[in-house]
């Protein structure tokens, strides 16, 4: 189980993100025109694992695209534009633009209702525990692979990973999600 928690008190989004309660990365962004979150293995930033880079400097729906620190591209994520105005749809690809997973949101009310709650004076601090946002992630056939649950949490955002028996064979699916969940806080 993979637990991200974004600090709510930042200029720019920062991601702590620990496996089994074991700290296995840290990314933060970078105050830029186009987006920039830079993944590291921890949060003393000695060891870069990557960066997750937008295509566009302003779009509605960019492509993120994930190059580890050798700068060779490994995944990149994708949201549906239109179709995720209402309800947040990614498709997460191959360096060759296979499909590898699809990530779904499964109430788009509860986001709603979260965002409308936090910002409400006072009372918004208490709205991470109130409305829990999930999405579901799926492989490319359409099986069950993970899901994400927003945690109760108080002045951070706390969200919980459990991948399912389905194995991760190329392991970019914790560093996917980082990106799927800063782009999603982003929108709130």
């Amino acid at each position: 189980m993979f637990t991200y928690t974004f600090k709510k008190i930042a200029l720019t989004s920062k991601v702590t993100v620990a496996e089994n309660g074991s700290p296995v990365m840290y990314a933060h962004q970078k105050i830029k025109f186009k987006e920039n979150i830079i993944v590291y293995t921890d949060s003393s930033k000695t060891a870069q694992l990557g960066n997750l880079a937008a295509d566009k400097v302003i779009d509605f729906s960019p492509t993120l695209t994930f190059r580890d620190a050798q700068q060779i591209v490994r995944f990149s994520v994708k949201r549906h534009g239109r179709a995720s105005i209402w309800k947040a749809n990614y498709e997460i690809h191959d360096p060759q633009g296979g499909l590898l997973y699809k990530v779904n949101e499964v109430n788009p009310w509860a986001k709603v209702m979260d965002s409308l709650f936090g910002e409400i004076p006072v009372l918004g601090l208490f709205a991470g525990y109130v409305f829990h946002v999930k999405y579901d992630v799926t492989g490319a056939n359409g099986e069950p692979v993970a899901q994400i649950r927003k945690m109760p949490a108080f002045l951070e955002g706390k969200y919980e990973v459990e991948i399912g028996h389905t194995q991760d064979p190329l392991g970019i699916l914790p560093t996917a999600v980082l990106a799927v969940l800063t782009r999603e806080r982003s929108r709130s």
